[in-house]
């Protein structure tokens, strides 16, 4: 829920998840859900569509959920 705990959470995940997540770079995607509030997501990338697919299908292996997204570019 906050973006200034983004950083150390992906370094707790890189960590956990090495070597997977080794080379990825953190992506913020903000997000705001109704009746929720707003929300920071953790992603990983850039990739390709198999890469993701390989990294994700180790994660969840070891029951680590994963989702693949596109990235959406900003203007600016």
């Amino acid at each position: 829920k906050s973006n200034s705990s983004t950083e150390t959470v992906w370094r707790k995940y890189k960590k956990k998840y090495n070597p997977q997540l080794d080379n990825l770079k953190l992506n913020v995607e903000r997000v705001s859900i109704k009746n929720k509030g707003v929300f920071y997501r953790v992603q990983g990338g850039p990739l390709g569509r198999t890469a993701a697919q390989q990294i994700c299908k180790g994660l969840t292996r070891q029951k680590q959920p994963c989702i693949i997204v596109s990235v959406k570019k900003s203007n600016g």
